[in-house]
């Protein structure tokens, strides 16, 4: 019984080893621009008329971003402790989502940012990722964590995120939810649109104590765990 179950582990070793050789990485495409808004406003340079765009975003470098001390922490602390060390995926945290996500009892997710970023443009019209997608997401996030350094994944990925009400991306959701810009966001701040990510269709900024069904917390209770982790 353990020579058939060590060679089955071999075989599946293998296996994925010789799908990585084939599946190449659509850099081009993960590189690619970010649709934004264009919003008009009034000679005050305040008032808003309304806005060019079909996707509530504005891209910020990634110095422009590292400009305020709490937002990379806060987003390690709700999503990836581990960014900054890891090789693009986190074994045990990819082994849990696949199980959730692909057994139909739940949704986990991607389990690391480099994941995330990458999970971006495998769904967007939503919905949980086929076996295939979720594999070759996995074999992506661990290419284009050796190809790219992490303060460019990081960028892409706080530029890309999804976080509630029409809101794309950290500035997007910064101007949507406190009427400032990334770099003024305080720690409070910074941590409640990491909080977020987890669930940004069914945590409601307006309502953070209600709970949300499938997840069984608040914002409030995600807010506070954020908030911990920072400092811990």
């Amino acid at each position: 019984m353990a020579a058939v179950a060590f060679g089955t582990v071999l075989i599946l070793i293998a296996g994925f080893f010789y799908i990585y050789s084939k599946v190449p990485l659509p850099i081009k495409q993960l590189s690619a621009p970010l649709t934004q808004s264009s919003m008009v406003y009034f000679n005050d340079g305040k008032t808003e008329v309304g806005c060019f765009c079909t996707v509530n975003r504005t891209s910020l470098s990634a110095t422009q971003l590292a400009q305020n001390k709490y937002l990379e922490q806060a987003f390690f602390a709700a999503e990836d402790r581990h960014f900054l060390t890891e090789g693009g995926i986190s074994i045990t945290g990819t082994a849990r989502a696949l199980l959730v996500d692909l057994t139909g009892s739940g949704y986990q997710g991607a389990s690391t940012i480099t994941e995330q970023y990458v999970k971006t443009y495998f769904q967007q019209a939503g919905g949980n990722l086929t076996y295939k997608e979720k594999l070759k997401e996995i074999i992506d996030a661990i290419k284009l964590a050796k190809l790219k350094d992490k303060q460019w994944i990081l960028s892409h990925y706080l530029n890309a995120i999804y976080l509630g009400n029409g809101a794309w991306g950290v500035e997007a959701a910064a101007q949507t939810y406190f009427g400032a810009d990334v770099q003024q966001l305080t720690a409070p701040q910074a941590a409640m649109l990491a909080a977020l990510v987890q669930a940004p269709s069914g945590f409601d900024p307006y309502t953070p104590t209600k709970k949300v069904p499938n997840l069984g917390y608040s914002l409030l209770d995600r807010w506070v765990y954020v908030l911990n982790n920072m400092a811990a």
